[in-house]
């Protein structure tokens, strides 16, 4: 008789010797013959059962060697989701009454031994050195400026002129100064003078610089004068005559 059975991965067969007949059934009294062919029969049957149930043995240990040495693959299905559980919030516990510690108070040891501290040094201010005073710079004095009068005048006027009697004529004169210093006139040069000597000039002093010049335009008035020669006086230093007819 033979099973197969599943085992793991694998399977197993199994061979069930034949069954014997028992023992008693299958003796035969043969009846003037000797007893011991029956027990020969029986050690054969013996030993091949023990034969097949050594190679079901071997069999059995190689599937389970085999099923040792595969690793075993076990599908874990996923937790269940748990569901919050609302919890009842614990009460506070009142707070606990301490009694306030008493710290003594500290115990001041003064010292009968005298302390002597060391001298101090007076800290001296720094002394901040001012620079000189510096006053003004020297002023160079500077050389006089020469002056000079009229009679230092070059001039430029016609020494004789013409007029009408009761008429009137134009002079015109220029200075030139060609000096290196001023030329101080004692009257303007613009004052004009008169035949008759009767002009009344202001008592102001003109400068002509070095170099410079000065010029002026006259009206000679011959109105009521008589015929005849008359002189224009011009400041002090230039005389022009004229003549009246």
């Amino acid at each position: 008789m033979t099973s197969t059975g599943a085992f793991g991965e694998g399977s197993i067969g199994t061979t069930q010797a034949p069954e014997l007949p028992a023992e008693g059934d299958d003796i035969v009294v043969v009846p003037g013959g000797p007893p011991e062919e029956p027990r020969g029969r029986q050690l054969l049957v013996i030993v091949a059962a023990a034969i097949v149930s050594i190679g079901v043995i071997v069999a059995a240990v190689a599937l389970l060697n085999r099923h040792d040495g595969k690793t075993a693959r076990i599908s874990v299905p996923p937790p269940a989701a748990s569901v919050p559980v609302a919890r009842t919030p614990a009460k506070p516990k009142p707070p606990v009454k301490t009694k306030p510690r008493t710290v003594p108070a500290p115990t001041i040891v003064r010292s009968t031994v005298p302390v002597t501290q060391p001298p101090r040094t007076p800290v001296r201010a720094p002394t901040v050195s001012s620079p000189p005073a510096t006053g003004p710079a020297p002023t160079v004095p500077l050389a006089p400026v020469k002056q000079y009068g009229p009679a230092a005048l070059t001039w430029d006027a016609p020494h004789l002129i013409a007029v009408p009697s009761g008429q009137t004529t134009t002079l015109t004169v220029m200075a030139f100064n060609r000096t290196d210093g001023v030329v101080n006139l004692p009257h303007p040069l613009s004052c004009t003078p008169r035949l008759d000597h009767t002009e009344v000039c202001p008592e102001m002093v003109q400068t002509i610089a070095a170099h410079g010049d000065a010029s002026a335009s006259y009206t000679i008035d011959a109105k009521g004068l008589a015929p005849g020669d008359y002189t224009l006086n011009i400041e002090g230093v230039l005389t022009v005559d004229v003549t009246v007819s």
